[in-house]
């Protein structure tokens, strides 16, 4: 039997976990907050106090607007819009008002700076919004450039309705020159039709019967004189029952779909019926909307925002203090 001793386990020194010195709890954090609170409330009082008085310092700021409905016209039983909000809003952006706000600046020379405006639509639709934001004592500037810039669209769209109306003497023209043609066709074939009867009563008649040389050359010529007469005939004839009604039907559409362009009435009321439309004027209120309310932020709104920025920017203080203090701590141990 052995005396020897029986030997232990040896210690896993690897599984032991030791304690990360970087890691903090909960319970740091708070201690921390704690201990340098002051700075917590004294950034947040400051930074809360400088966001109210900014928010009393601005000046409120309202919407000035003016909608504009973009006239429309009948085409196949359907309504559509004489030019597409999508081009209506380009046009303004990029050449109405900017023209607008040169002339502003032309005529008041105030040195202030120009109204901010800009126009804007639904998707395929109808109303073209130009708005902009100013304070009240900006009003009349606004009013000037937004104005100018709807009455600069309505001119546009009134031109526009001028090539119709030329669209549309040319095809009255058109209409009467047809009318004239088939009456000069009419003419030319009741004078055929007179010219074949004689003619075909002459080559039934006894002289033309005779075995003659001289009656056989006749017979000859009248019948290839007949001959032409009727495809004559027959063309115009293809002409005057077929060819100019087609013509005349399509040309009494286009000049229908013209005139209804041309007729401006307003939708009644309660109606859907598209004959009563016939075509909605591109139109404006008389003048620009000015809101009710400003629409700017208030000093509410600043407060809650400096109180909520102050105790995050006062947290975010308190942890840099610590940081910059254990790291000079850490730093003389060492030296």
């Amino acid at each position: 039997m052995s005396d020897a001793p029986t030997p232990y386990p040896a210690a896993n020194h690897d599984t032991h976990v030791q304690k990360n010195d970087d890691e903090i709890s909960l319970y740091d954090i708070v201690t921390i907050l704690i201990r340098r609170k002051w700075v917590v409330v004294g950034t947040t009082v400051a930074i809360f106090i400088l966001a109210c008085l900014y928010g009393l310092l601005q000046e409120p700021l309202f919407k000035y607007s003016i909608v504009i409905e973009i006239e429309s016209i009948p085409v196949n039983n359907t309504l559509r819009l004489i030019e597409s909000s999508e081009s209506v809003v380009e046009r303004l952006n990029v050449i109405h008002i900017p023209a607008v706000i040169r002339e502003w600046e032309a005529e008041w020379q105030t040195g202030k700076t120009a109204p901010n405006v800009k126009a804007t639509a639904a998707r395929r639709g109808s109303i073209v919004t130009i708005s902009g934001r100013g304070s009240a004592d900006r009003e009349a500037d606004y009013i000037y450039v937004l104005n100018g810039a709807s009455q600069r669209l309505r001119q546009d769209h009134d031109r526009l309705l001028g090539t119709f109306e030329e669209e549309l003497l040319s095809l009255m023209s058109q209409k009467t020159m047809l009318s004239e043609h088939s009456k000069r066709l009419t003419q030319e074939m009741v004078e055929i039709e007179a010219w074949l009867a004689s003619y075909e009563d002459d080559l039934k008649s006894e002289s033309m019967k005779e075995d003659s040389e001289s009656a056989a050359l006749m017979r000859m010529i009248l019948s290839n004189e007949i001959r032409a007469r009727r495809e004559r005939l027959n063309l115009i004839k293809e002409q005057i029952y077929v060819t100019l009604p087609t013509m005349q039907l399509e040309l009494a559409a286009q000049i229908a779909i013209k005139e209804r362009m041309m007729g401006v009435q307003q939708l009644v009321a309660g109606s859907n019926e598209l004959g009563e439309v016939d075509i909605v004027a591109t139109t404006s209120p008389p003048k620009p909307q000015k809101s009710a309310q400003p629409v700017s932020r208030g000093p509410l709104l600043y407060a809650v925002l400096g109180l909520a920025l102050g105790l995050f920017t006062g947290i975010f203080m308190v942890f840099l203090v610590d940081f910059m203090v254990n790291a000079r701590k850490s730093w003389g141990e060492n030296v």
